[in-house]
């Protein structure tokens, strides 16, 4: 999933707590998380609530599309 940050200009810590649950909800049903378009402000302001820990991040949606659906090797193919 890819989450288009482009608009958000703050997050508090409400939207913290939802984001902590949709995380803990996609990686229990196996669905990584990327984020695209993030100003720096928000970015900090991401990290220092917690939000994003090694998620990727993409310049662009075009970017992130391209790096989500990228054909990896399985690893019985390698």
């Amino acid at each position: 999933m890819v989450l288009d940050l482009e608009a958000v200009s703050d997050v508090d810590v409400t939207a913290a707590e939802s984001f902590e649950g949709l995380k803990d909800w996609l990686r229990d049903h196996g669905v990584s998380l990327a984020f695209s378009r993030v100003t720096p402000p928000v970015q900090k302001r991401l990290r220092l609530l917690g939000i994003l820990d090694d998620e990727p991040l993409h310049p662009t949606n075009r970017a992130a599309v391209e790096a989500v659906t990228a054909v990896r090797p399985r690893e019985d193919d390698a």
